[in-house]
């Protein structure tokens, strides 16, 4: 049950484009198989408060001191009040309890049926303390009872988590699997997503079957608040209660884990939970999953994966304003974030209807196929769930959606004739300089290393954007592919679009020139960018951050973030970081290289400050540039056979070379030297 916001919300999690470097080689990659992912969506990750493994509070584990009020978070607060303190609003119309809930469909015989529950046994869970793991660690779990049927019921409930890709929501990055922690940034506030392992005082082991069915099938919390719909209830409302008995038996199966409730906060009115009644009363009925008699096994199988614990819809459909799925263009692609959820319907221009069959298997049971390779949030779909699922449920979710009604694209209109040729033109250029050493010339790559961007599916989708946001945030590596780093800071808004305009319509991709500056800007609003990419950096015109292979932009983001963390009292020993990072990894770097890379680093820095103006901003980066040239001098011995002589300047004149000096991304002694080998002083000072 990953806690996840339907399109109308704020999202940044699972697209379906990617970006990557090789080590030492720049690599601009995306990839195409994107446009069938199940897209499960999450927020920008963030490390959260240490996440312990008892039932009590750990002291060593320094677990945050507040607990989130039961009205902040996205489920029903485990460690809320009691229910008097918390009672139910009142139900809306169609929302009353279900008396006679259905038992778990059968599983579907050979011969053509309507049934489509899920297998009889799954997968075998992992017994023993540490005997399963993920991306995101060790999955801790409780000894397998010895009753065979407990026994099945959480090899089944292990599988339908799988399924439904329930861990990656539910675990913050440094915690645990399936702890929480996560934080989604939403338009209701900052969320927190829930611990659901069977901790009795933080997570749900105090939850009794029904209120765990509850959750799930009516979208109500423990005392019978409403949820937020940041939970997909709305598609898990769909899986019959066997099901969700079974995924209960499973989460109760782990070891518990002490993680309290991150502290958050919900903008009003969304911190009164009855607001949610009007939504619920225009969008949400709970339901079945109901076969369809006149398809076959296969189909209804795949349509209930899909509709139910997949959840696909979630983010692959439009929403009206009122953040409800408008159902005649289901499966047709959403904005989530920075990121398009592509077209997964039948359609073979916008969708996956050019697609065989088998492409589409080995896509969502391997991440990659000849058309591209899943990076990114994305790849958790594939290598978190899709993966794990049996050849005849995937096979059952391509068939299902192969066989959806075709949805056709709606792209943003192209750049007029007279634009189109100069940006395609520049793009091409900046592909040259960036991207061409390993995607080659002809946008080939190199199979098995580097996706190919000719004839990728994700960068010739409707909307721009997987041909933006990969190359502005960056992207981990995995597998036999490396990192990518975030090109936010070395490429401007303009040079983003063109290169995408550029990829766009190269080597035959036949996706319209579409992409214009204000569009990645507002991309880059959205995208985790980093403060060297951000507006604030580039708008106070800071210089571009980049890996150090990038040439002319020796400072990284993880410099930024070295001195973003520093305050007055250990800025000296960021620096100090900073320039040891700096000569390590460019060892034949000048002096004037590096500290204009800490002056670089530390500009975004003081550019996102709200507190100071324009020209208070400046003068904070001369007082930084004077105390990183002395910080270097003291670390760094000059080359005296350099020095000509010492000579004092008036307090003014000073004043105006570091003016100058910061004005043109240098220190003041680069800047002296520079003007003295061009033989003409600065002006400031004539």
């Amino acid at each position: 049950m990953p806690a996840k916001l339907p399109s109308m919300l704020t999202r940044a999690r699972r697209a379906a484009s990617a970006l990557l470097l090789l080590p030492g080689a720049l690599t601009v990659l995306f990839s195409g198989v994107s446009t069938l992912a199940m897209l499960p969506w999450q927020a920008a990750r963030a490390q959260h408060a240490t996440q312990g493994d008892t039932l009590t509070p750990d002291p060593a584990q320094a677990a945050p001191a507040t607990v989130a009020k039961p009205d902040q978070s996205a489920h029903g607060n485990a460690a809320a009040g009691p229910a008097a303190a918390n009672a139910p609003p009142p139900l809306p119309p169609g929302h009353g309890p279900d008396t006679r809930p259905p038992a778990n469909p059968p599983a579907p015989p050979q011969a053509a049926s309507a049934q489509a529950g899920p297998p009889q046994v799954a997968a075998a869970a992992p017994q023993g303390a540490n005997a399963g793991s993920s991306t995101y660690g060790p999955i801790l779990t409780r000894p397998m009872p010895s009753d065979p049927q407990a026994a099945a019921l959480i090899r089944k409930g292990a599988y339908l988590v799988q399924a439904a890709d329930c861990m990656p929501c539910h675990s913050a990055i440094g915690g645990r699997p399936y702890a929480g922690g996560l934080i989604l940034n939403t338009p209701f506030g900052r969320m927190a997503t829930p611990n659901i392992t069977p901790d009795k005082q933080t997570g749900i082991g105090a939850w009794t079957e029904e209120q765990f069915w509850d959750v799930l099938h009516r979208g109500l919390g423990e005392h019978g608040e409403y949820v937020y719909p940041t939970m997909t209830f709305t598609s898990y409302t769909r899986m019959p209660r066997g099901d969700v008995d079974a995924v209960h038996a499973y989460l109760m199966s782990l070891q518990p884990v002490y993680a309290p409730r991150l502290d958050v906060s919900l903008n009003f009115p969304f911190s009164i939970r009855e607001s949610l009644l009007a939504w619920r009363t225009l969008f949400f009925r709970a339901a079945y999953f109901k076969p369809d008699a006149s398809k076959s096994a296969e189909w209804n199988r795949g349509a209930y994966l899909v509709e139910g614990p997949g959840h696909c819809g979630e983010c692959h459909s439009p929403r009206n304003v009122m953040g409800g799925i408008i159902d005649a263009s289901s499966l047709a692609g959403a904005r989530i974030d920075s990121f398009w959820a592509p077209n997964i319907s039948s359609d073979a221009r916008w969708g996956i209807g050019a697609w065989s069959e088998d492409e589409l298997v080995e896509f969502l049971q391997t991440g990659s196929t000849h058309r591209g390779v899943v990076f990114g949030p994305m790849s958790d779909v594939v290598h978190e769930s899709m993966a794990h699922l049996t050849g005849d449920d995937v096979r059952a979710i391509v068939f299902y959606l192969k066989n959806t009604p075709a949805r056709p694209g709606r792209p943003a209109p192209a750049l007029a004739k007279a634009e189109r040729g100069p940006s395609v033109a520049r793009g091409h250029a900046v592909y040259v300089a960036n991207c061409a050493q390993c995607h080659q010339e002809s946008g080939l790559g190199v199979k098995g290393s580097i996706p190919n961007l000719a004839g990728n599916d994700a960068i010739r989708s409707d909307d721009p954007g997987n041909a933006i946001t990969p190359v502005l945030a960056g992207l981990e590596g995995q597998g036999n592919y490396g990192a990518m780093p975030r090109f936010g800071g070395a490429l401007g808004d303009q040079e983003l679009a063109d290169l995408a305009n550029y990829i766009r319509t190269a080597w035959h991709n036949g996706a319209p020139a579409n992409a214009t500056s204000s569009f990645v800007r507002d991309l880059r609003a959205t995208a985790p960018v980093g403060l060297g990419g951000s507006i604030a950096a580039r708008s106070f015109g800071c210089p571009k951050i980049g890996e150090g292979t990038i040439p002319g932009a020796l400072a990284t983001e993880a410099d930024v973030s070295m001195l973003a963390t520093a305050d007055r009292s250990n800025l000296q020993n960021g620096i100090t970081g900073v320039i040891a990072r700096v000569r390590r990894d460019n060892p034949d770097a000048a002096a004037s290289d590096v500290v204009t890379a800490l002056n670089a680093a530390y500009c975004p820095v003081v550019a996102t400050r709200a507190d100071l103006t324009r020209a208070e901003k400046r003068a904070t980066l001369i007082a930084f540039s004077n105390q990183a040239g002395r910080q270097f001098a003291r670390l760094v011995p000059p080359d005296v056979s350099k020095v000509l002589v010492n000579a004092p300047l008036p307090p003014d004149a000073v004043a105006q070379i570091n003016q100058a000096a910061a004005a043109a991304g240098l220190t003041p002694g680069a800047f002296i030297a520079k003007q003295l080998a061009g033989g003409k002083p600065p002006a400031s000072t004539q």
